[in-house]
């Protein structure tokens, strides 16, 4: 496997990826405190109280990567470097997970080990069986993941939100890869897929959430394809969560890898996707409003292109509330270039409208962002 892009799509959270690809990490917020977002209490609450000495070496031992040796060649483990970073990478994450359920905790242990699973088989794909390369192929995974372990858990708005994830690696067989398959294509391909959930078991708004936020798959064995999702969370607070995530995909053999923007969107009040008229008021001219200042952020990309762009088709690309990213200062558009008449090149446009410029639309009860 490539290794630039068997670390892409294999390394952990949005912004260790923007070592290699996806540019800076989004912003976080976090509003109101330890307040009561969704009723959000039970983690809270399990989030607060003290771990023992003996269940955070529980902890540690289960993520420890080097701890399953059925599985890391014990030759890889012994000491150096790779030992330092795995001890680094156990004490980073048992500090996070101290903050988490038992439920939480025992999903972490579970997504922690299919990642070293999956990376090792990442690294073997690549080196073969020459020990000392799968060793340092490992090594800039481990870093690559302690990098990321802020991720983990984070504490955003009165909530405590964990890192889920589906890894895996698949194994490609030369005589079952399509024609375009280079000579050189990759032995195995990798596919990664993380989202945010709730760390509050019972909580119903909660789980409305996670369900919501999870990520699916959109390619299979079949298709030869790597592929990634990633998020970071834009906006958290009593009354909304928004999450911007980040899609990959690429099929050796073909002109260039796919990338994509798009959002989730969660009112907590109800735990249901939020809806245009949750901010707006209907009838006072907000789709407009969002129009005017999505063809004014679109105008720069058009012009290079000898085009204006086509205001029917940015109307309706802009008043979609699954196009937008919530923060405190402003609504961000996402617009994609294919949406538009085909105006691929320009990629995912993301248009800041500031919150203020739109107070004479917003609903004086709306989520608090927006106010």
């Amino acid at each position: 496997m490539q290794r630039n892009l068997a670390k892409w799509v294999l390394i952990s959270g949005i912004c260790a990826a923007s070592l290699a690809a996806c540019g800076p990490r989004s912003p976080t917020t976090s509003q109101d405190g330890a307040g009561e977002p969704g009723k959000a209490s039970p983690a809270q609450a399990l989030s607060t109280a003290p771990a023992s000495p003996q269940l955070l070496a529980q902890i540690r031992e289960r993520l420890e990567p080097c701890a399953d040796q059925a599985l890391w060649p014990k030759a890889m483990c012994a000491g150096g470097e790779l030992r330092k970073s795995a001890d680094e990478l156990a004490n980073a994450m048992t500090q996070k997970a101290k903050a988490l359920s038992p439920e939480g905790l025992a999903q972490l242990s579970q997504d922690q080990a299919e990642w070293a699973k999956s990376e090792l088989l990442a690294c073997q794909s690549e080196a073969g069986n020459n020990l000392p390369k799968v060793t340092s192929c490992m090594r800039a995974s481990l870093a690559d993941r302690l990098r990321d372990a802020d991720q983990t858990v984070e504490q955003l708005g009165g909530f405590t939100f964990q890192r889920r994830e589906r890894i895996g690696v698949e194994a490609i067989d030369p005589a079952k890869a399509p024609p375009a398959w280079p000579e050189d294509g990759p032995k195995a391909l990798a596919f990664r897929l993380a989202w945010p959930v709730i760390d509050a078991p019972g909580n119903a708004a909660a789980q409305r959430f996670n369900a919501l936020a999870a990520q699916q798959r959109r390619f299979d064995a079949a298709d030869h394809t790597e592929e990634s999702t990633q998020y970071a969370i834009a906006y958290a607070g009593k009354s909304l969560i928004s999450v911007r995530f980040e899609t990959y995909d690429f099929t050796p053999g073909t002109a260039h890898p796919n990338g994509g923007v798009k959002a989730l969107n969660v009112l907590m009040t109800t735990g249901e996707p939020l809806k245009a008229l949750d901010i707006f008021k209907a009838g006072s001219g907000w789709e407009e409003a969002l129009t005017d200042g999505a063809m004014a952020g679109l105008a720069p990309a058009f012009a290079e292109l000898g085009e204006a762009p086509p205001r029917d088709r940015v109307r309706s690309a802009a008043i979609r509330p699954e196009a937008w990213i919530i923060r405190d200062g402003d609504l961000t558009l996402l617009i994609n270039g294919d949406s538009l008449g085909g105006a691929y090149s320009i990629g995912t446009q993301e248009i800041k409208i500031p919150w203020a410029n739109l107070q004479r639309f917003v609903r004086p009860d709306a989520p608090e962002p927006c106010l």
